[in-house]
């Protein structure tokens, strides 16, 4: 049976999912016209009811929520990763640049105990422009935009992971 926050983990991945494809823009919060990555975010936590509609935060100010002890081993499945947000780094720098949505854990039949892996999740994210993508024709010509990743492919990207968070976690 699922747990609340399980229907809500699941509805907000779903509907991120319908902004596939739609432009990177810098500052974007706009379903219709696009986002940047905070942006994203901020629309999926308001969609659940974790944010109201006038809260905004940036991609450091997801650090408000619970942590995710990522680094240990632990319980790994399906359905208590998803919502969890991966907040990022350039290697070598201190500040929170960019934040993703994890989406889906390909473990092994979808429940495994052990350590953590990138490679095994996909990401939601608004990525591909910076402070220069600020219209369409801009996200265009960078390829910029709402799309899945693993995530092992945007760390590739010369991100390393600052932590990982639970917004739902002190959702009770």
């Amino acid at each position: 049976m699922l747990e609340p926050n399980d229907f809500k983990r699941r509805y907000e991945r779903d509907y991120l999912r319908r902004f596939m494809g739609l432009p990177y823009v810098w500052g974007g919060d706009d379903p219709v016209a696009g986002f940047d990555c905070s942006g994203l975010s901020v629309e999926g936590l308001k969609c659940v009811g974790i944010l109201g509609e006038k809260d905004d935060i940036s991609s450091r100010g997801h650090a408000r929520f619970p942590k995710v002890d990522y680094e240990s081993p632990m319980h790994l499945d399906e359905i208590s990763m998803i919502g969890c947000r991966v907040l990022l780094k350039r290697v070598g720098s201190s500040t929170v640049t960019h934040v993703v949505i994890i989406d889906y854990f390909a473990g092994v039949n979808d429940n495994f105990y052990g350590k953590f892996d990138p490679t095994l999740y996909m990401c939601i994210e608004a990525g591909g422009g910076g402070s220069s993508t600020k219209t369409e024709a801009d996200a265009i010509k960078q390829n910029a935009y709402v799309r899945c990743r693993t995530l092992q492919g945007i760390l590739d990207r010369g991100f390393e992971i600052d932590c990982i968070v639970d917004p739902y976690a002190e959702v009770q």
